[in-house]
């Protein structure tokens, strides 16, 4: 399901280049919310062009001024967001080297809505999906949890999802036996589980 996701997600990115401006909300980390119309941005483009109305002129904000920004279908639904938070990479985040962030990238959010919010990075010519977690409240950057289609120590996965799904006994025991593994669907199933529990 996830893989879908993401291929839906960069088809997106295409599409998004043809048609242009897209329905979009732009929240930004002042708080303030910007109904637009937004060109799907690059992943690696430092501003989000947008217009207020179809005849107005376009506006740009910087990526580091925005928290996430929703591109929204038809019917006014999330269709998919991204997020232009810092992050840290798996190098530094191994070496729990937290404060080396970067923010060169818009993050496409995979879930939000709770404690825990899950984003990805792909690497399209290496078909490498990167994910990134970050604790929704006590958190300003996200931490890169592992790649799939990439060699890594079990390890890195284990000490770093520990980090977020430590006080879940029953996650971090399918952690440890191998049968939550870095992987989107299974990232996808930790997030979305650590989640309702905690609005229990």
């Amino acid at each position: 399901m996830k893989r879908l996701f993401l291929t839906i997600l960069f088809l997106s990115i295409l599409i998004g280049s043809v048609f242009a401006y897209q329905h979009a909300v732009i929240t930004l980390k002042s708080g303030e919310r910007i109904e637009c119309l937004a060109k799907v941005p690059q992943l690696s483009s430092s501003k989000l062009v947008y217009k207020l109305s179809k005849d107005q002129k376009r506006m740009k904000v910087k990526r580091s001024e925005v928290d996430h920004v929703t591109f929204l279908n038809d019917k006014d639904s999330t269709y998919f967001s991204y997020s232009g938070i810092p992050y840290v990479s798996m190098f530094n985040s191994n070496r729990k080297r937290f404060d080396k962030r970067r923010n060169d990238l818009w993050l496409p959010i995979l879930y939000r809505g709770g404690e825990v919010t899950l984003f990805s990075y792909t690497i399209c010519d290496r078909g490498c999906v990167t994910y990134y977690l970050l604790k929704t409240k006590d958190m300003d950057y996200a931490v890169s949890a592992g790649a799939e289609n990439m060699l890594f120590a079990k390890n890195f996965f284990i000490k770093i999802t520990s980090m977020f799904f430590g006080d879940d006994p029953d996650i971090m025991g399918k952690i440890n036996d191998g049968t939550y593994k870095c992987k989107g669907d299974d990232f996808y199933e930790m997030v979305r589980l650590y989640n309702e529990r905690k609005k229990k």
